[in-house]
């Protein structure tokens, strides 16, 4: 009993050894490999979450940035109109007291130019006159 129960436990870790253990090593390399390839797997996962919050974030801050944008267009564009207003208004205002100015200054040159006219006329009539009366002086001396 003792030969063939040596002989059954020699058998027995022989299959062990050419059947179980050839596909056991196998289960451990292949649960190594999955493992590896678990753990990148995961990597990528990580990755992808971090990308997509930062893509999240950046189209917050996008869309963010956009409503100030667009915000500051709409200040611009009602600062330009109200430029354009201003400046129709100054154009209207400058042209209105440029003409008040020059026609002031015009009327008082007409009266500047009347009263030398005024003068010299007058001028004019003393010099007829006293030929005229130096004559009547003379002949009455």
């Amino acid at each position: 009993m003792n030969g063939t129960h040596y002989l059954d436990t020699e058998e027995q870790t022989q299959h062990l050894s050419e059947v179980l253990v050839p596909v056991l090593h196998e289960y451990v390399l292949c649960a190594e490999t999955l493992r590896g390839v678990m753990r990148r797997r995961d990597n990528l996962q990580a990755e992808f979450e971090a990308k997509n919050e930062a893509l999240v974030s950046r189209k917050t801050d996008q869309e963010s940035l956009q409503d100030e944008v667009d915000g500051l267009a709409d200040r611009v564009e009602l600062a330009n109109n109200a430029l354009k207003g201003d400046w129709v208004r100054w154009r209207g205002s400058m042209r209105t007291d440029l003409r008040s100015a020059l026609i002031s200054t015009a009327e008082k040159n007409v009266e500047h130019y009347e009263k030398c006219l005024a003068v010299w006329e007058s001028f004019l009539l003393s010099q007829r006159q006293e030929p005229s009366e130096q004559k009547d002086g003379d002949n009455v001396s």
